[in-house]
């Protein structure tokens, strides 16, 4: 609910979901089964988010509203169908919100992609598509710490993810006084009062400015070097949002393989200016002045080691044990190869299922690698029922046969490579390559880097196995309302710096 409330805070939501005309016009193209359909639910929920309409005040005589239009709105059929499919959000488990943000935004691109597969040629923007309004690309950059030579891949995102840098912490002194206290307190065998837990206090200007710094990267095999070794990568944005949603990772691992919350309090501006935070690559990106890149995997210029080692390897183990029951040992490569290592059951059923291929042995190629491949390196034909779901999120079938073959026929795959523009298709005989750009371009928002804080999501409880999450949205007054569910009331002192998931939008 929290995530719903934040997305339509902003006017990309509001616009698109948010009208009484919205909503007659999904319903008036709905199918004979609206429960699942997308422009009929998230219609249903703008509407009854921003109308008005299930927000009114209790009746007279009822402490909270229940059983009036001042209960609020309980969006079952919204929250069953946007949960069918994924093993988490179809349960009633503790589930994450920013994982739910970005499940949510990939629904709606591919709903309004469907929705836009039979109109002009231009590309979708944030005007048709409220998931445009929040993504932006970004370019990583990766640097040789041998050969001191980089490569830059430039992707979409919906969020900067950033750490809780605890050393930049505006307060360390009182955090160690009181870390000394809870010690004595705990030795004298009472319960420190929790009233006067000091937590630290971080800028989240610093979680930002972390954010861009190189990170290093050990086992780096370089195709300079042909060698494993250490490398540097960074990021900077190569486009600005309209919605800018910033991820604080609270939820860590320790070195105990325990996960834990980070108990932390963020110092958090309500504007924000990324050209000042140098959040934006140089110029348009790509290669600066003195770098040199490196080799491509597979070029003439790439180390041929680097080449070897980065080949598929089959797992002695599987191979083994599959030759252990008289299967000749290149048949148990290959089976081990297109299963991916996954174990010697998969390994034995692939076996079974193409033992009678006229290639089976025939040397390995390294397309047999890939999963649900034949014996000698084709990829198997794709499924019809995974076409026809492809077709149905608005692409042709050529397309949609190119980018499951691509993808070893796992469909989620193919659909990402498919919406991200990353699937074309080969007249020859490979049938579709991935790289290229075979639907029309998405439009991304382009702008200045200022933007105002309209909405947090926080996680209330100590455990990440359990907790809340409640929505705060900044008003055009400065001032700030809490909803909690269907309670929804004015917020005199905001735990801005709390919060999870943070919504900037525009200037």
């Amino acid at each position: 609910a929290s995530i719903c409330q934040a997305l339509f805070a902003t006017d990309a939501f509001a616009r698109r979901y948010g009208s009484a005309e919205a909503l007659q016009a999904a319903f008036t193209a709905a199918p004979t089964e609206p429960s699942r359909d997308f422009g009929v639910q998230m219609a249903k929920l703008g509407y009854g988010l921003l109308s008005g309409k299930y927000s009114q005040p209790p009746a007279e005589g009822s402490e909270d509203g229940e059983g009036s239009t001042g209960s609020g709105i309980t969006p079952r059929a919204f929250k069953a169908w946007a949960g069918a499919g994924h093993s988490e959000f179809s349960t009633g488990r503790q589930q994450d919100a920013f994982e739910f943000y970005q499940w949510l935004l990939q629904l709606v691109e591919r709903g309004e992609h469907a929705r836009a597969s039979g109109t002009a040629s231009e590309g979708l923007g944030a005007a048709q598509d409220p998931s445009a309004a929040c993504t932006f690309k970004v370019e990583e950059r990766t640097r040789c710490g041998a050969s001191d030579k980089v490569r830059y891949v430039s992707r979409e995102d919906n969020a900067i993810g950033v750490n809780v840098p605890l050393e930049a912490a505006v307060n360390r002194a009182e955090v160690a006084a009181f870390e000394e206290h809870r010690k004595a307190v705990e030795a004298a065998g009472q319960k420190v009062d929790p009233s006067s837990v000091v937590r630290p206090k971080v800028p989240l200007l610093a979680c930002l400015r972390a954010a861009t710094e190189e990170g290093q990267v050990d086992g780096f095999l370089s195709t300079a070097t042909g060698q494993r070794g250490v490398a540097y990568t960074s990021m900077r944005m190569l486009s600005y949002p309209d919605t800018l949603v910033v991820h604080v990772k609270k939820f860590v691992v320790g070195d105990n393989w325990v996960p834990s919350k980070l108990d932390v309090e963020l110092e958090v501006p309500e504007e924000l200016d990324l050209d000042a935070l140098g959040l934006h690559a140089p110029g348009e990106g790509g290669l600066r002045p003195g770098e040199e890149l490196l080799p491509e995997e597979g070029s003439a210029d790439a180390a041929p080691a680097a080449a070897e080692a980065a080949a598929p390897q089959a797992d002695a183990a599987v191979v083994a044990q599959l030759a252990s029951m008289g299967f000749p040992e290149l048949r148990c490569q290959k089976a081990a190869l297109a299963t991916q290592n996954a174990g010697s059951e998969p390994a034995m059923n692939w076996l079974l299922e193409h033992m009678d291929d006229p290639d089976i042995d025939a040397p390995i190629q390294m397309a047999a690698a890939a999963p649900g491949g034949s014996g000698g390196g084709g990829a198997a034909e794709p499924p019809a029922e995974s076409v026809e779901m492809l077709k149905a999120m608005g692409f042709e079938a050529d397309m949609a046969r190119a980018a499951l073959r691509q993808c070893g026929n796992d469909l989620e795959r193919a659909a990402d490579a498919l919406f991200s523009g990353a699937v074309t298709l080969d007249t020859g005989a490979g049938g579709g390559t991935v790289g290229g750009s075979g639907q029309r371009e998405r439009v991304l928002p382009d702008g200045v880097g200022r933007y105002q804080l309209r909405a947090i999501v926080s996680h209330m409880g100590s455990s990440v196995h359990a907790g809340h999450y409640v929505c705060h949205r900044r008003e055009a007054d400065g001032s700030y309302t809490l909803m909690n569910d269907a309670k929804v009331m004015k917020s005199e002192k905001p735990a801005t710096g709390l919060g999870y998931v943070y919504f900037y939008t525009r200037c």
